[in-house]
């Protein structure tokens, strides 16, 4: 019996084309052994944001607006408050000056530098103690007259989806500002 050229070639040719597409399916579905990293353990998610004086300023003035307060802040070299206050029917506008310092806990200290009623200069622990009386303010806002601070605990601060914040560093002369958001899992 005499073999067709033509037939050999053929299954040679289907053989190959079967070979080749065993290997790509070998290839393709059999893991590589790299193995994907697991998650970093924890019960948060953290983000880290930096920001600068002119965006935060923005930041915090928005925050005063919703909660409808009239004050405002300005970030300079220090944190700067103004507002207004009723003095024998007359509105006198007032400025606080104090310095931030963030804490190693993730909370902000704001010690107070001065208070001016209009061009006055008043003591610092009496305007302290007036403000802590008269305002209702979060909880997570902490007045020491004494101590001439204002105490803020950003981890207990309300956020949106049980999210928390921290102070990671707050150098307000070089422009150093930076936060961690923590978001639960």
């Amino acid at each position: 019996m005499k073999k067709n050229p033509w037939k050999t070639a053929f299954f040679a040719l289907a053989a190959a084309v079967a070979a080749i597409a065993v290997l790509l399916a070998f290839f393709l579905f059999v893991p590589d052994g790299h193995v994907p990293k697991q998650p970093r353990p924890g019960k948060t998610v953290d983000f880290h944001v930096e920001t600068d004086k002119a965006d935060l300023t923005a930041l915090v003035n928005r925050f005063l607006q919703e909660k409808k307060m009239k004050e405002k802040v300005f970030l300079d070299n220090e944190v700067v408050f103004y507002g207004t206050v009723s003095v024998f029917s007359e509105k006198l506008g007032y400025t606080m000056t104090f310095e931030p310092e963030a804490l190693k806990n993730g909370d902000l200290v704001l010690k107070q530098k001065s208070v001016s009623l209009g061009s006055i200069h008043l003591p610092v622990s009496y305007i302290l103690k007036f403000v802590k009386t008269t305002y209702k303010l979060p909880e997570w806002v902490i007045i020491k007259p004494s101590e001439k601070l204002v105490y803020i605990q950003l981890q207990k601060m309300e956020l949106e989806n049980d999210a928390r914040i921290k102070a990671d560093k707050f150098d307000l002369k070089n422009n150093d500002i930076s936060f961690t958001l923590s978001f639960p899992k």
